[in-house]
C-alpha cells in the first residue's frame, strides 16, 4: 500500500501532498513540494499546530461538503486550491490533501484586513470575491478568471449589485437576489449576533449554457462580525453540475433498492417515460403499450387494472392535478398501495410511491415513480428501511447481555455495524464525533449504569447534542434509550436528525417576534385611539353635564329646573354609553386591572343602596335587602368594579320590572377558607324576564331583547357582557335563571380576601364636616367651559380660585407665589404649551418646602388605568375622571387639604 501510494505521490511533481490522521490530525507525511511551502516542521504534530490554532483551520478543506478550499498565501502572493480525500496508509485511516497553485492575487491592491477576510470566504470555487465595508457601504470586488486577476474593482454597494443583477441575473430571479443580498437584509443580520453568519441565495444566470439551458449560479454573503466596522464577504460560484446532480440524486435516493419499475415524470409538462431495462410497471398485460404520450395516459392505464374497491382511491392518487397541490402544500413523497391485476388475471398488491422535487433550472416539478411487490417477507424488510430512512439516522439494538450491538442505519448516510464491544463503540464514537462542552460528563450520560438509573424511572431516557459529520458539518441530534418491548435484556438506541426542526423553530421564532411586534404596535396604537376619544368624548360631556347640574342648582322656576334635569339626564345616559364601550374595549384588550382596598362590606352594600335609591324612588320600585346572613364585615375589594357590577345587576331589575314592583337583593357567607371568605349573592326581579332563547346569549355584546320595556331603556346592550368579564377577572361566577314574564334572577358568586378593622379605617373618607371655605385653589384648564364650571363648583364652598391656561402658565404662577399660599391644584392633563404631567413633575422638583407638600389633583378626561398611573408618576395624588362629580371632587379637596 505504501509503495503504491510512494508511486502516486511522485506522479504530481508539482503539486504538494499531505497525508492526515482521520481523528487525530497528526500529519504523517509530506513531499518535497509541500515541505517547500511549509514555515515549520509538522510531520508528527496536529497539522493546525503550524497555523498557531488549537482547533481545524477555518479554510480547511475537510470541514467543505466537496472538500475543495481555495487558500491564500500572503507571503507568496498567491492563491492555492486545496483537494482532500479518504484512504488507507500504513493500516491508518487518513486523508490525503493535495495543494497546488491556483492564481496570483494582486498583493499590492490589498489591504492587509482585505487578504485576511478573503482567506476566510474562499472556502469553495469562486467566480468572484466581494468585500463592503458596513459602516461605508463601500465595495471591493475581485474577478477570477483563466488568468491571473489584475486588478480590484471598487464602488457603492448598492451600485454593485444593481450592475451584477442586470448584467447577469435571469430577469425572473433578480428580485430574489435584491431581497436576499440587499443592504436591508445584510443590515439585519449583521446587527442580529455575534461571529460569523451567512445567506446564501441561488440563482439563474442571464447567460445560457451548451444546451441552452440557464447557468445556475450561488452567492453567499459571510458576515463577519470579528472587527469593527463589520465587513461582509460575498463569494460568487457556478453550481450548475451540482444543481443537476443534486436534483437527480435527491430523487434516486428516495426509491427503493427492491423495485419492480421505475418512471421519470415531468409533472409540468405532463410528460412519463420509464428508466432502466424494466418498460412497464408491471406486465399487467399482454397488450400493454411501450410508451406513453403523457403520464396522464400512464396514470390512466394503471388505474383502469386497479380493483373496483380501490378504483376511486387511485383515480385520486394518480392525479396530476392532484400531485402538483400536494407538491405546493410541501408533500413531496406520496405513496399508496394497490390491488393491481396482471397478465394472467390474478391481483398482487403493489406500493407505489412518487418522489417530487423541483428542478432547480427550469422551475419544472418533477418526479420519480416507483414500484414494488409487499409480499410479506419484503414487506418486514422494507418497513424497517422505510422507517430508518425517514425518521431515524439509525437504530441500534443492544445485546446487553453480551454486550454486542447490530446497527441499522439510514441508507447512503452511514453503515450498518455489527460490533462485540457495544459499550466501548457507543463510548468510542461519542469522543470522536460530540462537539460541546462538558464531554466527559456526557460520557457518563451514555453510560449503562446511568442509562439503567434513567429507564427505572422512565420508560424513554432522551438526550439533544451536537455532533460533527464525517464531512465536517455540525449537526443537532436527538439521541432515544428505550428497552425492547420492556424487556430489559436488549436496549435499543435510535437517533434523529432535528437540525432542520431546530432552524425551522428559529425562524417561527423569529416570525412570531415579528408578529408580536406588529400586534404590540397595533394595540398600542388601538389603545391610543381610545384614549384619545376618551378625552375628546369626554371633555365637551364635562361641559354638558356641569352646566345642567349648575343649571339644576340655580333655577329660579320648575319649569327650568326641569329642562336642566331632562339635559342632564341626557348626558348621563350618552356618558352611560361612552362608559360602556370603552369599558368593552378594555376588558378585551385585557387592560383592566384591579385595585383592591379594604372596605367595611355593609356599609359598601348600603352606599351601593343609596346610589341606586334615586331609580328606585323615580320607578316607584320597592327594593327589600336581606344582609343578615352575611356575618364578615371588613374585606378587600375594587371599590369601583364591584360597585359597577351590582350597580349593573340591581338598575337592570329596577328599569325591568313594573312601576309598583318588588325587587330583592340578598347577601349570604358561604365559607371562609385560607384567608377568603365566599360570597353568594342573589338579584331577584319580577319583572318582563328573558326568553330561553335569548338566555342563551344575554352576555353576549351588544346582545339585545324587544319587551314593553325597551324604548325607554334604550342601552348598547353592553351592561351584562362587562359585568361577566369583569366578575371573572375577580375570580367569580354568574348564572341566570329568567322566565318570559315572570321575573329574573342572577346569582353572583364572589371571594374576598379578609380584611381588619384597622386596614379599613386607613381607608376611610375624609371628614365631609371638614370646610373648604377660605382656601385657595389653582385651576389648571385649557378649556374655558370647563374652567368655568370647576370655578363654579369650587366657589359653592367659598373657595378662592386662580385660573391658568396651560400647564406652563400654571407653573409660573405657582413658582412666583408666597409659600403655602395654595391649598391645592386641580390640573388637567392633555394642555397646549406644556401638559399638565410635565407641569406637575415641574412643580414637584421645584426647591420650595410646600412643592413637595400641595396636593396636585389630576382633573382630566382621560380616565384609563394607564392615564391614572401616569398621573401617579408625575407626582399628582389623585385623578379625577371628567365629567366631575361635585361631591367626588369636594372629598377629594378635603381629604388632601385636611392632611
Amino acid at each position: 500500500m505504501q509503495n503504491d501510494l510512494n508511486i502516486f505521490l511522485e506522479s504530481f511533481q508539482h503539486t504538494g501532498i499531505y497525508i492526515i490522521d482521520r481523528v487525530s490530525m497528526v500529519v504523517y507525511y509530506e513531499n518535497s513540494v509541500a515541505a517547500k511551502y511549509t514555515a515549520k516542521d509538522r510531520i508528527g504534530e496536529p497539522c493546525y499546530l503550524v497555523h498557531e490554532n488549537q482547533n481545524m483551520c477555518a479554510s480547511c478543506p475537510l470541514r467543505h461538503k466537496d472538500w475543495t478550499s481555495y487558500v491564500i498565501r500572503e507571503d507568496l502572493d498567491m492563491v492555492f486550491v486545496m483537494q482532500a480525500t479518504e484512504t488507507m496508509w500504513q493500516g491508518k485511516e487518513v486523508y490525503a490533501i493535495f495543494v497546488r497553485r491556483q492564481k496570483n492575487i494582486p498583493k499590492k491592491s490589498m489591504s492587509e484586513g482585505m487578504t485576511r477576510r478573503m482567506n476566510r470566504a474562499l472556502n469553495t470555487s469562486v467566480l468572484t470575491y466581494c468585500e463592503i465595508n458596513m459602516k461605508t457601504l463601500k465595495a471591493k470586488a475581485l474577478h477570477f478568471s483563466d488568468k491571473d486577476t489584475n486588478r480590484i474593482i471598487e464602488g457603492n454597494y448598492a451600485d454593485h449589485l444593481q450592475r451584477m443583477t442586470d448584467y447577469y441575473v435571469h430577469p425572473k430571479d433578480r428580485e430574489r437576489v435584491h431581497n436576499t443580498l440587499g443592504l436591508l437584509a445584510l443590515q439585519k443580520v449583521s446587527a442580529d449576533s455575534e461571529g460569523v453568519s451567512e445567506i446564501s441565495v441561488r440563482y439563474r444566470s442571464s447567460g445560457v449554457g451548451a444546451e441552452g439551458h440557464s447557468i445556475m449560479i450561488e452567492s453567499t454573503a459571510y458576515i463577519l462580525r470579528d472587527e469593527l466596522p463589520h465587513y461582509v464577504s460575498i463569494i460568487t460560484k457556478e453550481v450548475t453540475q451540482e444543481a443537476d446532480m443534486s436534483m437527480e440524486l435527491k430523487l434516486y435516493n428516495e426509491v427503493a433498492r427492491k423495485t419492480l419499475s421505475i418512471y421519470r415524470m415531468n409533472i409540468t409538462q405532463n410528460t412519463c417515460e420509464s428508466i432502466g431495462d424494466t418498460r412497464s410497471l408491471i406486465q399487467i398485460s399482454a397488450n400493454e403499450p411501450k410508451h406513453y404520450d403523457s403520464m396522464e395516459a400512464f396514470f390512466a392505464y394503471v388505474t383502469m387494472h386497479v380493483s373496483a374497491e380501490q378504483r376511486q382511491d387511485a383515480k385520486e392518487f394518480l392525479n396530476r392535478d392532484g400531485l402538483i397541490q400536494s407538491y405546493r402544500e410541501g408533500k413531496q413523497v406520496l405513496s399508496g398501495q394497490f390491488s393491481i391485476s396482471i397478465a394472467d388475471g390474478s391481483y398482487i398488491w403493489l406500493l407505489i410511491s412518487i418522489n417530487m422535487i423541483e428542478n432547480t433550472i427550469t422551475g419544472d416539478i418533477e418526479a420519480i415513480l416507483h414500484s414494488e411487490g409487499i409480499e410479506e417477507s419484503v414487506k418486514k424488510d422494507n418497513l424497517i428501511t422505510q422507517v430508518i430512512n425517514n425518521d431515524y439516522d439509525y437504530m441500534i439494538l443492544i445485546d446487553l447481555q453480551n454486550n454486542s450491538a447490530s446497527a441499522f442505519t439510514n441508507a447512503g448516510l452511514y453503515h450498518d455495524v455489527k460490533t462485540d464491544d457495544a459499550i466501548g463503540y457507543i463510548e468510542e464514537y461519542i469522543r470522536r464525533s460530540y462537539v460541546g462542552e462538558n464531554l466527559e460528563e456526557f460520557v457518563v450520560q451514555n453510560s449503562y449504569e446511568y442509562i439503567q438509573k434513567k429507564l427505572e424511572q422512565q420508560d424513554q431516557y432522551i438526550l439533544y447534542y451536537y455532533v460533527r459529520e464525517k464531512n465536517g458539518s455540525v449537526r443537532y441530534k436527538r439521541g432515544t434509550y428505550t428497552y425492547l418491548n420492556g424487556d430489559r435484556r436488549y436496549l435499543v438506541f435510535s437517533r434523529t436528525d432535528n437540525t432542520d426542526v431546530i432552524e425551522e423553530q428559529k425562524k417561527i421564532n423569529e416570525q412570531l417576534k415579528s408578529a408580536l411586534e406588529a400586534a404590540t404596535k397595533a394595540t398600542e396604537a388601538k389603545t391610543e385611539i381610545f384614549s384619545r376619544m376618551s378625552h375628546d368624548l369626554r371633555t365637551p360631556m364635562n361641559g354638558i353635564v356641569g352646566m345642567a347640574k349648575l343649571g339644576m342648582d340655580e333655577a329660579k322656576d320648575s319649569e327650568s329646573r326641569h329642562y336642566f334635569e331632562k339635559i342632564n339626564s341626557s348626558g348621563q345616559y350618552l356618558l352611560g354609553l361612552i362608559n360602556d364601550i370603552l369599558d368593552m374595549n378594555r376588558l378585551e384588550n385585557d387592560k383592566v386591572t384591579l385595585h383592591e382596598e379594604a372596605v367595611n362590606g355593609k356599609e359598601f352594600l348600603q352606599g351601593v343602596m343609596d346610589l341606586i335609591q334615586p331609580l328606585v324612588e323615580q320607578r316607584n320600585i320597592r327594593l327589600e335587602t336581606d344582609f343578615t346572613k352575611m356575618e364578615n364585615a371588613y374585606i378587600f375589594c375594587d371599590i369601583v368594579r364591584t360597585r359597577q357590577v351590582f350597580l349593573n345587576f340591581l338598575s337592570n331589575a329596577v328599569k325591568f320590572s313594573a312601576p309598583g314592583g318588588k325587587v330583592k337583593w340578598t347577601c349570604r357567607d358561604l365559607k371562609q377558607e385560607n384567608g377568603h371568605i365566599f360570597y353568594e349573592m342573589k338579584f331577584i326581579d319580577h319583572g318582563c324576564g328573558m326568553s330561553q332563547g335569548f338566555l342563551k346569549r344575554a352576555f353576549e355584546p351588544f346582545e339585545q331583547e324587544s319587551n314593553i320595556y325597551s324604548n325607554e331603556n334604550a342601552s348598547t346592550g353592553l351592561g351584562l357582557a362587562i359585568t361577566k368579564n369583569l366578575v371573572q377577572i375577580m375570580g367569580g361566577k354568574i348564572s341566570v335563571v329568567s322566565k318570559l314574564h315572570e321575573g329574573t334572577t342572577f346569582t353572583l358568586n364572589l371571594n374576598h380576601k379578609i380584611a381588619r378593622e384597622c386596614d379599613v379605617n386607613e381607608n376611610k373618607e375624609a371628614d365631609t364636616d371638614f370646610s373648604l371655605e377660605g382656601k385657595k385653589v389653582l385651576v389648571v384648564e385649557d378649556h374655558p367651559l370647563n374652567a368655568e364650571i370647576e370655578k363654579r363648583l369650587l366657589e359653592k364652598q367659598g373657595i378662592i380660585i386662580q385660573t391658568a391656561e396651560n400647564g406652563k402658565v400654571g407653573l409660573d404662577i405657582f413658582e412666583k407665589s408666597e409659600l403655602y399660599e395654595y391649598d391645592a391644584i386641580l390640573m388637567d392633563v392633555r394642555m397646549p404649551v406644556m401638559g399638565g404631567l410635565e407641569a406637575a413633575s415641574r412643580i414637584r422638583n421645584l426647591e420650595r418646602t410646600d412643592a413637595q407638600t400641595i396636593p396636585i389633583i389630576a382633573v382630566t378626561a382621560n380616565a384609563f388605568e394607564e392615564d391614572r398611573k401616569a398621573s401617579e408618576k408625575a407626582g399628582m395624588n389623585a385623578h379625577l375622571s371628567k365629567p366631575l362629580e361635585p361631591v367626588v371632587l369636594y372629598r377629594t379637596l378635603q381629604q388632601f387639604i385636611k392632611k
